[in-house]
């Protein structure tokens, strides 16, 4: 492989290895902003019960509990995501060792 070719390919997959981590990252941004929009509106039509939620609060283990917070956890996406880039991560890496290190083989003569 030309030296050429093997950096852009080393260059490529260093900059999917960014993408698999700042794409989530806009994405969980977005899927929280929408959470809270969503929550807002819940609350300006009085469309959930605070009394209950205040109600909810006062169980054992439940102090810290938030609406807002639940809305946030729906779809899984606070521990998909980041094992998905982890994955992607990974796989670039190996992609980026099997291109620097492993040297190109030669086609011998044929049988």
């Amino acid at each position: 492989m030309p030296r050429k070719t093997k950096w852009v390919l080393i260059s490529l997959s260093l900059m999917a290895i960014v993408v698999s981590w700042a794409v989530p990252s806009v994405v969980l941004a977005i899927h929280d902003t929408h959470a809270y929009s969503m929550l807002v509106e819940f609350q300006f039509r009085d469309m959930i019960d605070e009394a209950a939620v205040e109600e909810w609060r006062k169980r054992p283990g439940e102090e810290d509990y938030s609406v807002l917070k639940r809305m946030q956890q729906i779809g899984g996406l606070r521990s998909h995501l980041p094992a998905m880039s982890c994955i992607l991560t990974a796989i670039f890496a190996v992609n980026i060792i099997c291109i620097a290190v492993v040297p190109r083989v030669k086609a011998g003569p044929e049988d």
